[in-house]
C-alpha cells in the first residue's frame, strides 16, 4: 500500500515538472521553423555562424533548401 501511495505522487510529481518543459521545447522549435538572415549553403560554416550573424545573434543551422551532402546555412535570432 505504501509503494503504490509513493508511485502516485512521483507520478504526479513528474507530470507536473514536464508540462514546463514541452512548453519550452514548442517555443524553441517555432522559433526554429524559420530562418532569419540565412547565409548561403556551405559545408564549411561549423563553428562560423556566430560571426557571420554577429549583433542579430545565431540561432542554429539548417540544411532546408541546401543541396549537396552535409550543406547548411547559418540563421540567426533577428
Amino acid at each position: 500500500m505504501k509503494t503504490t501511495t509513493l508511485y502516485l505522487i512521483l507520478t504526479a510529481v513528474a507530470g507536473v515538472l514536464a508540462a514546463p518543459y514541452s512548453e519550452i521545447k514548442a517555443a524553441q522549435l517555432e522559433t526554429r521553423a524559420t530562418c532569419k538572415s540565412p547565409s548561403i549553403c556551405s559545408v564549411f560554416w561549423s563553428g562560423r555562424c556566430e560571426a557571420w550573424c554577429g549583433d542579430k545573434l545565431f540561432s542554429h543551422m539548417t540544411g532546408d533548401g541546401c543541396k549537396g551532402l552535409g550543406a547548411k546555412k547559418c540563421c540567426c535570432r533577428k
